[in-house]
Formats: C-alpha cells, structure tokens, sequence
C-alpha cells in the first residue's frame, strides 16, 4: 500500500471513530433524557452538537486525503520531469 492510500486509510479510520464517538454521546444524552424527560431543545442541542462533530470528522478526513492526493500529484509530476 502506498503513502497516500496509508494516508487516505488513517484518516477515514480517524473519521469512523470520531463519528462513532459523536453518536455514543449523542445516544447516552438521549438515553438519559427518555429517564429524565429533558425538553426538545435539549434533544436538538444533542443532534446538533453529534452532526457539527461527525462535520468536523468528515472535513478533517476530506482535507487529509487531499492533502495526500496533492503530495502524490506533486511526486509524480516530479517524476515525469526527471524521467
């Protein structure tokens, strides 16, 4: 596997496990709620702290693959140069 197919791989694994994260918290939050009976905006505070975290992952995961896809752009283009 190359450095940028390594590269795209840790960042999509950071991704999963961020989201993961961000749903786990977002369901024990919830989970509470059902015993506590929170209002719906604290319902909505919960959804919409989870999709501003999995937006967060998801950006940081697209940057990271461009970034990698930029720097093996930059190698080949290096090679069709000197090659």
């Amino acid at each position: 596997m190359g450095k940028f197919d390594e590269a795209c791989k840790r960042a999509e694994e950071d991704r999963d496990r961020a989201i993961k994260a961000a749903e786990a918290e977002r369901n024990r939050v919830l989970n509470a709620l059902y015993r506590w009976r929170a209002p719906g905006r604290v319902r909505a505070a919960a959804e919409t702290r989870c999709q501003a975290k999995v937006r967060r992952a998801r950006d940081a995961c697209d940057k990271a693959c461009e970034d990698a896809e930029a720097e093996l752009t930059q190698a080949l283009d290096h090679l069709g140069k000197t090659g």
